[in-house]
């Protein structure tokens, strides 16, 4: 009996340990990404940058890094956020601050799933700073 008692002790910890445990080494699959806004070679006439992007996954997202960089690429901004599902959209106006000159911009953002697939997109665009 007590050896029943044992193996079945055993049993359900070995079932709970593999069923807590979600690891998919079959995800070859990065995210999709799709930048709504602004697009590429955009020319803003404001320091207010209106960003919009959309990504998928196929099993399941993790992380995004949006950063806004100028033409020496020195970060003017940057933020990462643990992103959740399978599906993910980002809306942020960003503001600027510059000496009212026009400069070329980029976008760059980085996404990531649980899988550690990553995508990265990046666009250029004109604004006025």
């Amino acid at each position: 009996m007590k050896y029943a008692i044992t193996s079945y002790i055993l049993f359900l910890y070995i079932v709970t340990l593999f069923s807590c445990s979600k690891v998919n080494t079959l995800d070859t699959t990065a995210p999709s990404l799709y930048i709504v806004t602004p697009l590429q070679n955009d020319t803003l006439s404001t320091k207010e940058i209106a960003i919009q992007f959309k990504v998928t996954d196929n099993e399941e997202l993790a992380s995004e890094t949006l950063s806004i960089l100028d033409e020496q690429n020195n970060i003017l901004y940057t933020e990462t956020k643990s992103i959740y599902g399978t599906s993910y959209s980002y809306t942020n106006s960003i503001e600027i601050g510059g000496t009212n000159q026009t400069k070329r911009l980029n976008i760059k953002i980085d996404c990531s799933d649980k899988a550690s697939n990553t995508t990265t997109n990046t666009i250029s665009f004109l604004v006025k700073i």
